[in-house]
């Protein structure tokens, strides 16, 4: 019961302020009554009490470990694929505004694109997967709206 009024009062003091900080690893958005008005970059940012709201994101690199997955080859040989994906945010508003979270529908997106291309593709022809996992996963996740 304490904590909760800890909280109330810290979230009330944040909301009171006139300024903000947006760390150095860091994008926000920047929100007034609920409605998009800029991305903030690193550093202080003035805001209206009670009225505008940031949202910030980490645009660092950031690594999510896959769950492994047992696949059967075109030529039916079965395989076990763990993998581990590399991303950072590259657009701070699509990743706050469009996507509900982003690293489970990271998750999803891959690990629906390496059954796709493993399913389609021989057991000789694995060797070089990781380039083509790469790519396509690249584009299917510039192109979430």
């Amino acid at each position: 019961m304490f904590d909760k009024l800890i909280d109330f009062l810290l979230n009330f003091w944040h909301d009171l302020m006139p300024v903000t900080y947006v760390d150095q690893w860091e994008e926000a958005v920047y929100l007034r009554f609920g409605k998009y008005v800029k991305v903030c970059k690193p550093g202080l940012v003035f805001k209206l009490p009670f009225i505008d709201r940031l949202w910030p994101a980490s645009v660092i690199t950031q690594t999510v470990h896959l769950q492994p997955q047992t696949l059967t080859t075109k030529d039916e040989y079965n395989i076990v694929l763990k993998s581990i994906v590399r991303y950072h945010v590259s657009d701070t508003k699509k990743f706050i505004l469009n996507v509900m979270h982003a690293s489970d529908v990271l998750v999803d997106t891959t690990q629906g694109i390496i059954r796709d291309i493993v399913e389609r593709m021989n057991w000789e022809d694995l060797e070089n997967v990781n380039e083509v996992i790469t790519g396509e996963v690249s584009h299917a996740v510039d192109n979430i709206d």
